[in-house]
């Protein structure tokens, strides 16, 4: 009966931990992506946690990819299986293109991108 209350608390703990660094690497996360400026500023709203003031995107599509990734990282890490989490921004490299002489150069994607900041 003893081991099995110490399995629980074990089990409890470790869900406690998991939870709670899956929370933080989400605020980090975001903070990260305002901080340079990924998004629009007017996308994201102020958001709290453990007490620490951090930006947090509005857009669906950001928060689901970022909860996915963390759904799969974060037991990884707890687990033992992965022993550390990368986030690498990419930009796309673009060309400005002026057709016929005109003006107003409209950009092109070439497809190349480069990293801009690996953590």
């Amino acid at each position: 009966m003893a081991s099995t209350n110490h399995a629980n608390a074990v089990s409890s703990s470790s869900q406690q931990f998991s939870s709670l660094l899956g929370c933080t690497m989400e605020s980090i996360i975001h903070e990260l992506l305002y901080s340079r400026s990924i998004y629009p500023p007017d996308s994201y709203v102020h958001h709290r946690h453990l007490g620490v003031r951090f930006h947090c995107s509005r857009v669906p599509q950001v928060c689901d990819y970022i909860s996915n990734f963390l759904k799969v990282a974060v037991p990884s890490i707890v687990s033992g299986v992965g022993d550390s989490i990368s986030l690498v921004i990419l930009e796309e490299e673009v060309a400005n293109s002026n057709q016929s002489g005109t003006s107003g150069g409209q950009q092109q994607r070439i497809g190349a991108t480069k990293t801009l900041e690996r953590f």
